[in-house]
């Protein structure tokens, strides 16, 4: 016989098939598929905000608060992005679909450079290596000297922005190319959604069961 859980909230979804301790994971954490939704529909908002904080510490000579705060930007950014990536944009999201564009075919043919870049996976990573090699390499060496090789420290503004710029370049780059696909995903050539591709998998629940299997008698 199975069972339904069923609290305050009014969950009637059957977790009699899953061991005891997973059931109670799942029954209490129902609010993080919303939230995981939420984060990776907006994630791409935060990267303005990132980028105000990284001008704003560049400009001011880079006191710790103002650099903590940039860090913290870029690594709230790049988090909503991996949840945006792995979680959001791997569903169909309602709000995305609120915001499609009324004739898609005639953008889908304007932006497929956009497209076919957001499935360039091998050459986003490149990009963001070499741009890790400059900001931590080169850019290092550039900011604080290198006494062995003669360069000396240059805690000025210009070799701090020069320091950010391929990131303020490439993160409004991805920031455009993310917005497009996002907008236009359902009717990407690269996503394959007419041969089912990633799309997600959801059973149809039996007419009028309310999530409730009937007992066998």
């Amino acid at each position: 016989m199975t069972t339904t859980a069923e609290d305050g909230d009014g969950d009637r979804r059957d977790y009699s098939q899953y061991r005891a301790w997973y059931a109670w994971v799942l029954r209490h954490t129902r609010w993080l598929p919303p939230v995981l939704m939420w984060i990776g529909h907006y994630a791409l908002w935060i990267m303005p905000v990132y980028i105000v904080l990284a001008i704003t510490a560049d400009a001011t000579g880079r006191p710790t608060w103002a650099t903590w705060a940039a860090g913290a930007g870029l690594v709230t950014f790049w988090g909503a992005i991996i949840i945006d990536n792995s979680y959001h944009s791997a569903r169909l999201c309602e709000r995305c679909m609120g915001a499609t564009p009324l004739d898609p075919q005639a953008a889908v043919e304007r932006w497929k450079p956009a497209l076919k870049a957001d499935h360039r996976n091998k050459l986003i990573l490149l990009i963001l290596l070499v741009n890790f090699v400059w900001v931590f390499g080169l850019g290092n060496v550039l900011v604080d000297g290198a006494h062995w090789a003669g360069i000396p420290r240059h805690h000025d503004t210009w070799a701090h922005f020069l320091q950010d710029l391929s990131t303020l370049i490439i993160i409004p780059a991805y920031w455009v190319i993310q917005r497009v696909h996002r907008d236009l995903y359902p009717w990407c050539p690269w996503c394959h959604w007419d041969d089912g591709g990633d799309e997600e998998k959801v059973p149809d629940p039996d007419p009028e069961d309310h999530g409730v299997k009937p007992v066998p008698a």
